[in-house]
């Protein structure tokens, strides 16, 4: 069985401490936590997450692929109008240690030009090589990543495994990673409402990414 990282170690974000692995905000109340979904938005996957969200009056953050947002204009308005965070997620979910950095530039670009006006960015699989970093901080971007990994996309691994290893690492200001995509919707049919009841339970608010 390979080893994961379920919680980001706490020397990463010591070393890249412009990147925003968890927010924490020590006298909020209640204490917040957010839910991010990654490489939608896909129709029946994304609408059950937005379906599931509005029925615990739950917030969260969408990071977006910007072929996917092409084709699903509709999705994007109703992230929107239910008043979610809509991040970009790169046009084509290109390899940040694979691309050259123009041409991964101009594909986060061209996600721009059709999501919504974002500050926030995630970079597709986690990758980003030092040029690209300081390419989309000049771009004005937040670099969103995560405190929490759920591995959802991983074959090996049932839902039940995932909230077993996940549930007992979330704290105030963790930054939860899930896949709004037809490969994980079966787990996500039941990771998100366990996600939901252990947030009301614990008494955790969640939240959108600050806009």
């Amino acid at each position: 069985m390979p080893f994961r990282w379920y919680k980001s170690p706490w020397w990463i974000p010591k070393l890249l401490p412009q990147m925003f692995w968890q927010l924490p905000a020590p006298h909020a109340e209640p204490p917040q936590v957010f839910l991010t979904f990654d490489d939608g938005p896909f129709p029946q996957v994304t609408d059950y997450v937005l379906d599931t969200l509005a029925a615990y009056q739950a917030k969260g953050s969408f990071f977006c692929v910007g072929k996917q947002a092409q084709a699903q204009p509709q999705l994007i308005q109703k992230i929107q109008a239910a008043g979610h965070c809509v991040g970009n997620h790169s046009f084509s979910h290109l390899h940040g240690w694979h691309s050259n950095t123009a041409v991964f530039m101009d594909d986060v670009a061209k996600a721009a030009e059709i999501l919504p006006a974002t500050t926030w960015f995630r970079p597709p699989y986690g990758k980003l090589d030092y040029g690209k970093y300081k390419a989309v901080r000049r771009a004005g971007y937040r670099i969103a990543m995560w405190d929490i990994l759920t591995y959802d996309f991983d074959k090996q691994l049932s839902a039940e495994a995932i909230l077993r290893k996940t549930l007992p690492l979330i704290a105030n200001g963790s930054i939860i990673v899930l896949h709004d995509q037809p490969t994980c919707f079966d787990k996500m049919q039941i990771l998100l409402p366990a996600y939901l009841d252990f947030a009301q339970q614990q008494g955790f608010r969640c939240a959108a990414l600050p806009f």
